[in-house]
């Protein structure tokens, strides 16, 4: 990614496009971490597509699998946190969790799921499966 001052949401569909970009787990992180970032007084999850959302879980997924220190996940945990809600909310939308399960990418709720058990080994206090958390402040 370049200079966060120029960044924009499109950038980070077009890091996600490349297939490779997830390798760069520096890289992958911070751009995790820009999602939640102001861009034109709004979130910058909130202005990424629904698919750009499923690649970057996917993504997630093959990245935390491969991350040496497991110190980098917990303490990144709420971010993670932040991220699993934020794809919740983008990709599953006003759909009931059997609609989203039952026509969801299998790949996509792998991700989801490889996540929500990360975070709740973690001890992070997490919703149902597939429910988005009351509470949220982002």
């Amino acid at each position: 990614m370049t200079d966060a001052l120029s960044l924009t949401p499109e950038h980070v569909t077009i890091a996600v496009t490349n297939p490779t970009f997830h390798q760069n787990h520096t890289q992958f992180w911070q751009m995790l971490c820009y999602l939640f970032t102001d861009h034109e007084q709004q979130k910058v999850w909130r202005k990424i597509s629904e698919e750009t959302f499923r690649t970057i879980m996917e993504q997630l997924h093959v990245v935390m699998e491969s991350t040496d220190q497991y110190s980098t996940i917990r303490s990144n945990q709420h971010l993670l946190y932040q991220v699993y809600m934020t794809g919740l909310i983008s990709i599953k939308g006003g759909r009931s969790v059997a609609q989203f399960q039952a026509h969801e990418r299998y790949s996509v709720l792998q991700s989801f799921h490889y996540l929500y058990k990360q975070l709740f080994a973690l001890n992070v206090s997490m919703p149902l499966f597939c429910h988005v958390a009351e509470d949220l402040h982002f």
